[in-house]
């Protein structure tokens, strides 16, 4: 089976969490079995020299099954929910560059009616030959503060049509569950309100792993004064995450005038802009650190993070330093509340509640992070434990087996008419060869009338009617499904027996 994986892109891509996502969704996928095959789109470069995103091949997972195509890319993440680039349709389109895929797994919600037009064939009257699985982790909706498009009403609308022409949607937390549902509730029937439902689940998007608490040697380190006591702020400069109100924390007289225990005020962030150079903030240290030195920090350096975001959604920023045993100072809101359970003990209402609890935890680390360890023991364990059964991994798993055996049936019991250009390749009796390049050799000796001229990437866009253009996944899967083939490569076309 071959899947194409369509994220959007909000930072270098080794360190855009959108990205993160789907770098573990391709892992998955390949680890799963010996006949996995992926696609996945990179931002490219434009033309014109507009700006995109660097790309870092050394960051990105590697594998022999896992093939990388470049498409220029917006920075702005509201054009590439509505202005696809000529290069994704031609990576999308059923007579383009990647022609052989049987599901696209993308985050372009509004785009999937879209896709479902791309990618049918309407000759061949199958259109139980593709899937598209949405994962958002932007749903743009109102319920999601700070994630307003130019005009909130028809983002809504393209959205939920987006959902409802998908197979498959997931979104990361509950929240945005009962967002999306009470959103529907405004623009859908109760038909169709009950259609979306049955699509809709809440998928955990990280493997968290195994939780942990700082070491007895950092603790001693701590306690005995042989370190500043570090605050962090590990999220990206944006106002919703209320950046402003936690510097403001930081920068208090209190905090710059420690001198018995000395506090040093830390951001680590991916955002490519940095902090606001009138934001007079000399004395917080600035970072930009990878996932590994990210990663170290937590375990060694920062002891506590302040985090007033507005608005997120599955937070890894909020969910890996728990995990590894860092206690947050955080904003109560419906995210997190939804994220970290109402038990959470160090919820604080106001800027002021912030700069208290602060305090406490200079005042008496070891009292604090006892409360920590119990509530991480006693409440997230078992928390994350439930969720990682439904994690977005093992969900895009169990749908992808799933329509293997949907495929597996319809040939098997539902009488199925096999083409006949499928019939004259397997006749061949060849072992190994490039679907495309197999009907031309065949074109060239007369056994075989198809003209595939059209299917050569831009005429069958630029020249041709969609319709015209040779349906070349369906005599793939007949030969797949039927005559027994496998995908050999991630070579578009590449079958053996």
């Amino acid at each position: 089976m071959k899947i194409l994986l369509d994220p959007i892109t909000t930072a270098k891509p080794h360190k855009c969490s959108c990205h993160f996502k789907f770098q573990n969704v391709a892992r998955a996928l390949i680890e799963s079995r010996e006949d996995m095959f992926v696609y996945y789109l990179l931002p490219g470069e434009w033309e014109e020299g507009g700006c995109t995103w660097e790309v870092d091949m050394d960051k990105m997972y590697q594998h022999e099954r896992l093939r990388y195509i470049l498409t220029p890319t917006f920075k702005d993440r509201y054009k590439e929910y509505v202005t696809p680039p000529q290069e994704w349709v031609k990576a999308v389109f059923h007579g383009g560059l990647l022609w052989d895929t049987d599901m696209m797994i993308t985050a372009r919600s509004t785009m999937v009616p879209v896709i479902r037009q791309l990618a049918h064939h309407v000759q061949a009257k199958r259109d139980w030959n593709y899937r598209v699985v949405v994962i958002d982790g932007f749903p743009l909706m109102k319920f999601k503060p700070y994630a307003y498009p130019p005009e909130i009403a028809s983002m809504e609308l393209q959205v939920l049509t987006g959902y409802l022409a998908a197979d498959k949607v997931m979104v990361f937390t509950p929240y945005e569950v009962k967002g999306v549902l009470d959103t529907s509730k405004i623009h859908l029937s109760p038909s169709r309100q009950k259609e979306l439902r049955g699509k809709l689940s809440s998928a955990q998007p990280s493997v968290l792993g195994d939780q942990k608490l700082k070491t007895k040697e950092v603790m001693t380190t701590l306690l005995e004064k042989k370190k500043n006591f570090t605050v962090a702020y590990v999220q990206r400069i944006e106002n919703r995450r209320r950046y402003r109100e936690v510097f403001e924390v930081m920068r208090s007289k209190w905090i710059l005038s420690k001198d018995d225990w000395p506090i040093e005020c830390l951001i680590t962030t991916v955002s490519e802009g940095g902090v606001d150079n009138d934001d007079d903030l000399g004395f917080i240290q600035t970072t930009k650190a990878d996932r590994e030195q990210f990663y170290s920090y937590l375990d060694e350096r920062i002891d506590v993070i302040l985090n007033l975001s507005k608005d997120e959604g599955f937070s890894l920023s909020t969910m890996e330093p728990l995990m590894r045993g860092v206690p947050i100072i955080l904003g109560r809101e419906p995210w997190s509340v939804a994220l970290v359970g109402e038990d959470y003990p160090f919820f604080v209402d106001k800027v002021t509640e912030a700069y208290l609890l602060l305090k406490r935890f200079h005042a008496n680390y070891v009292e604090e992070y006892v409360k920590f360890a119990a509530w991480q023991k006693d409440v997230f364990r078992p928390m994350i434990a439930k969720r990682s059964e439904e994690s977005l991994y093992a969900q895009v798993l169990q749908f992808v087996g799933g329509y293997e055996q949907e495929l597996q049936d319809k040939y098997a019991n539902d009488g199925v008419t096999i083409s006949n250009p499928a019939k004259i390749l397997d006749e061949m009796g060849k072992e190994d060869f490039i679907l495309t390049e197999s009907i031309r050799e065949l074109k060239k000796t007369k056994e075989m009338t198809l003209d595939l001229t059209s299917t050569t990437w831009p005429r069958s866009h630029t020249t041709t009617l969609y319709a015209f253009v040779a349906p070349l996944r369906m005599y793939r899967q007949d030969l797949i499904y039927h005559f027994g083939y496998k995908d050999a490569t991630v070579v578009t076309g590449h079958l053996k027996k």
